[in-house]
């Protein structure tokens, strides 16, 4: 697949916020994340980062907030005093995995922000997050807390 020009968008999410139906289309199918989830994004004025070609077509999403983890530190049983760019979910359209687009994604919102990275993982994307310079905080087997 030839590698395409990508357009990020920026997209305040609130309760009145309309999504993208193909955006709608990736999470009914989604395993990672649900339209629940989405809702409470919402109600929780969280950010989405929608990424797509120059065409329109959509390659992939991030929803991200800013915090202080203060559950998370306390769960962990670690420090962490600062805030934090809380990454709820990455996902790429499946036609698009593997060429480098969660990257350009997530060094996009990188670049926007100063804080750290912080997520939990499925198993599956541990290594990927790695790749990333993310160092894994707590494992669980199935589920890793990670950190920039």
């Amino acid at each position: 697949m030839k590698e395409a020009t990508v357009k990020i968008t920026e997209l305040s999410l609130s309760t009145k916020t309309e999504i993208p139906k193909n955006i709608l289309a990736i999470i009914e199918n989604s395993l990672v994340y649900s339209i629940n989830e989405l809702a409470l994004a919402k109600e929780s004025k969280k950010i989405m980062y929608i990424a797509s070609t120059e065409n329109g077509e959509l390659i992939g999403y991030c929803i991200v907030t800013v915090a202080y983890p203060y559950e998370v530190a306390e769960e962990l049983k670690t420090a962490i005093n600062n805030k934090v760019l809380w990454v709820d979910v990455l996902e790429i359209a499946n036609s698009y995995q593997g060429n480098n687009y969660g990257r350009t994604l997530i060094d996009y919102i990188r670049n926007r922000y100063s804080y750290d990275l912080l997520l939990l993982s499925t198993a599956e994307a541990i290594c990927f997050w790695q790749q990333m310079g993310l160092d894994t905080i707590s494992c669980s087997g199935e589920m890793a807390y990670m950190i920039s």
